[in-house]
């Protein structure tokens, strides 16, 4: 069944440590659409989309995801259809390679390992990693981790892709490599992208939607292209 509207955030409310971080904010993404997320520090964007993730709980509003409620037996059985990236870079000091790291994305779905190896060449290549698949993951740029981060989200057969800050700590051409790959890969599978960054002019000439959010409220802005 495909759905319209993939994300419907309702009167939502966030607290942590009793003070109100996030309150009666609405938001909807539609099918495919991409949207930039930014704002001054604090003021609540990663608390958003880690609400949205899962990882944070909400006291009061609705998530709704393609139709189904955030709380939901429907959706905790669908949970692969979202992914998230958060801004924390990985550490770990056990060698795992970039293939490796993709096909995590493939845990817990049902396929045979024909089917999850196509799945995962297919997402390594659509990305530009399939030459790095026998790399230490760990060994690997900013620029290179990220799409290997794509790669897995692709491997997971994601919707709705949230995205904290992806292009911290990368130089331009690596910015400029990123977003062309995400945009090609939001067309070809109609993923729903949702990205937190500050680095706005690396979008101007990119058809991407642009809220602000700023003192508790979401505001739309209008796109501009130099």
């Amino acid at each position: 069944m495909t759905y319209q509207t993939i994300l419907e955030v309702s009167n939502l409310s966030v607290f942590r440590e009793k003070r109100p971080v996030i309150e009666g904010l609405n938001l909807t993404l539609t099918c495919g659409e991409a949207v930039l997320l930014t704002g001054p520090n604090g003021c609540g964007k990663t608390t958003l989309i880690r609400t949205v993730a899962g990882y944070l709980s909400h006291s009061g509003g609705n998530i709704r995801i393609m139709g189904m409620d955030f709380a939901s037996r429907e959706w905790k059985r669908q949970r692969h259809l979202l992914s998230y990236v958060p801004q924390e870079e990985l550490i770990s000091p056990f060698p795992v390679s970039v293939e490796e790291m993709a096909a995590m994305g493939t845990a817990g779905l049902r396929l045979t390992p024909s089917e999850r190896k196509r799945r995962v060449h297919r997402a390594l290549e659509e990305t530009g990693c399939l030459a790095l698949k026998d790399r230490n993951f760990f060994t690997l740029s900013g620029g290179e981790k990220r799409r290997t981060a794509l790669a897995r989200c692709l491997c997971q057969n994601s919707h709705l892709l949230l995205l904290d800050e992806p292009m911290t700590y990368l130089d331009k051409k690596a910015r400029n490599s990123f977003l062309s790959i995400l945009d090609q890969i939001r067309k070809e599978h109609r993923i729903t992208v949702l990205m937190v960054s500050h680095l706005e002019e690396d979008l101007q000439q990119r058809e991407w939607r642009r809220i602000s959010f700023e003192n508790g409220a979401l505001t739309e802005k209008e796109v501009t292209h130099d």
